[in-house]
């Protein structure tokens, strides 16, 4: 399935940004011209998006897989949908407190050290944490994609349950009350 293969990829997409975040960084101290400069800065904005933008589907597959109804026994066969919303929240308080220390500890390393050696900071250190992404890998499990489909299919009105026929192009009906 297409999905299964884009779920495997969050952990690749958040190297990736990391990789170029750590390269992009020292360049925009050290530019000699404004074209170098906004490449710089565009890589650095490429890198933070190419960061958040997979970062929801990750935290809602880990609440999928450690809630997953067809693992636990005796499970009703309901994931608590507080769950997602509490992963959210998490989500949007950390990156906001990251909005809030980021500048302050980025100005106040800037006025201790200088410009040249803030931007190779961050450069370094986006360097040496895109190892740890490699332990994401681990957290999308095929197994776990079969399972779901496997439950999926078992409810009737899904589209899981169409593709189980081998009905792919198959719309759901529409209820009315």
């Amino acid at each position: 399935m297409a999905a299964d293969h884009w779920e495997s990829c969050h952990w690749k997409l958040l190297l990736m940004s990391m990789l170029i975040i750590g390269a992009s960084s020292p360049f925009i101290a050290m530019f000699n011209n404004i074209y170098v400069l906004e490449i710089a800065l565009g890589g650095v904005g490429f890198g933070v998006a190419l960061a958040d933008t997979p970062m929801m589907p990750l935290l809602t597959m880990i609440v999928d897989q450690r809630y997953n109804p067809t693992r636990s026994s005796g499970s009703s066969g309901t994931r608590p949908s507080g769950m997602y919303a509490t992963v959210g929240a998490l989500n949007d308080m950390a990156m906001n407190v990251a909005f809030i220390i980021g500048p302050l500890g980025g100005g106040v390393l800037r006025d201790v050290i200088g410009d040249l050696w803030t931007y190779m900071t961050l450069g370094v250190v986006a360097l040496a944490l895109a190892p740890l992404m490699l332990c994401l890998r681990s957290l999308y499990s095929p197994t776990y994609a079969e399972g779901e489909d496997l439950a999926l299919a078992s409810q009737p009105g899904s589209v899981a349950s169409y593709q189980a026929l081998g009905q792919e192009h198959v719309h759901l009906p529409v209820h009315s009350q």
